[in-house]
């Protein structure tokens, strides 16, 4: 774990463990519950300082270039495993593990974290793209050859020169990948061929190789990602549970009970709605899946910062308002299709800034002391009176939504980044 929590939230004792996680006067204990081994950070976790700009202007060039790089890669990744049931953990995982980072630290700097590791995969893939087009347009010449001339000479010198081209590039590629996968490795074929033959002579070729590719993955953290997605999604999603199936399943408004019914799950998700972005903090910060439910120190985390809390709650149901009015546009517009990338983008791209500062107000949070009462509760009734317009616009999204009206899809800038 970053050592820089410690500076700001006091640990409990492990003789007290009745006590672990209550509030103090001055701030909210945090256990030390995430696993050190998993925190370290490794060489694709997170780009280093930037440059100076005017003693070394190309390195800091480079580096603006590969944060660029990597945060477009990020945003696409993300969004791309967000449409595939499994993966969309993961991408639920990556915002809650970002959120962690900033909760613990209290540093914006660490609000991206793995985007070394996502501009490499990004250049991978371009490079990858780039040699598999004269590939597929060479394919695609050979087959009309084929069908228009089978027996032909050409159509012989056609298929040999594809075999021969696609076995080349496999080569290339591979190469390219072995040398780290940057852009220049996929341009530049002869240096891969000098950088294998310098690695052949030396020895332990495969040996390295194989821990260049141990390294990556281990920091990658997928299995931590879908870790972290799984119980944000299963304890969120329990708390939403039933004032979201009372809210959504009357279908007749003009019948009293349904009506009622209605009422009563809004008014459920009022309050649901105010402490899950809490909830979801906390559990990021803190790492084991008891927190998602532990509301002693969400409420106490709440008095000792709540103007804060509520411009940040605030702000991360305000940006989900986009993905409805975009999803109500194509409705309108287009007719249902299955294609959900835009959408997941438009999740991702929105509602992210929104969880880095519920991070960054936790971490500041959990270093204050309590507020007055008086402006506490001020804070919290003018959270309700914003969360009851909020609740409103997901009444009118069932009249709108793309895929039609289901509790789950309202519920995106909390749970899945998918709006189904």
């Amino acid at each position: 774990m970053d050592n820089t929590v410690d500076a700001v939230m006091p640990v409990a004792t492990p003789s007290a463990p009745a006590d672990r996680g209550v509030c103090n006067p001055g701030a909210v204990a945090v256990p030390p519950a995430i696993d050190s081994r998993l925190e370290q950070p490794g060489r694709f976790h997170a780009l280093g300082r930037i440059p100076h700009v005017i003693w070394h202007p190309i390195q800091a060039a480079v580096w603006i270039l590969e944060l660029v790089a990597g945060i477009l890669s990020l945003l696409v990744l993300l969004s791309i495993a967000a449409t595939i049931p499994g993966l969309n953990l993961i991408a639920l995982g990556y915002v809650l593990y970002a959120e962690g980072e900033v909760a613990r630290s209290g540093k914006l700097r660490n609000a991206l974290p793995l985007v070394p590791a996502a501009a490499r995969l990004g250049s991978i893939i371009a490079g990858v793209c780039l040699w598999l087009w004269p590939i597929w347009y060479l394919a695609d010449v050979a087959r009309d050859v084929q069908l228009i001339a089978p027996a032909s000479a050409a159509a012989r010198w056609y298929g040999v020169g594809l075999i021969a081209a696609a076995t080349v590039v496999a080569a290339h590629l591979l190469l390219a990948v072995a040398c780290d996968g940057r852009i220049d490795r996929f341009l530049w074929p002869i240096g891969n061929i000098l950088w294998l033959r310098r690695h052949v002579r030396q020895g332990g070729f495969w040996e390295s190789a194989e821990r260049s590719i141990r390294n990556f993955l281990d920091d990658m953290r997928l299995p931590r990602l879908a870790w972290l997605g799984a119980c944000g999604f299963v304890g969120t999603g329990l708390w939403l549970l039933v004032p979201s199936l009372l809210f959504a399943l009357p279908s007749d408004p003009a019948v009293a009970w349904q009506r009622w019914l209605a009422v009563i799950g809004g008014a459920g998700l009022i309050i649901v709605l105010g402490w899950a972005p809490l909830f979801q903090a906390h559990f990021a910060a803190q790492g084991y899946f008891r927190a998602l439910f532990e509301l002693r120190n969400v409420r106490a985390l709440f008095r000792q910062a709540p103007l804060r809390w509520v411009l940040a709650v605030s702000l991360l149901y305000a940006s989900a308002i986009l993905m409805f009015l975009w999803s109500g546009r194509l409705k309108m517009l287009i007719q249902s299709h299955r294609e959900i990338l835009d959408l997941t983008v438009i999740s991702l791209a929105t509602t992210f800034p929104a969880r880095i500062l519920l991070g960054w107000v936790y971490s500041r949070a959990a270093a204050r002391g309590p507020a007055p009462s008086t402006w506490v509760w001020i804070m919290r009734l003018l959270l309700v009176v914003l969360l009851a317009g909020y609740v409103y616009l997901l009444f009118l999204s069932s009249l709108t939504a793309e895929l039609g009206r289901h509790w789950f899809n309202e519920h995106h800038a909390l749970l899945l980044p998918i709006p189904w």
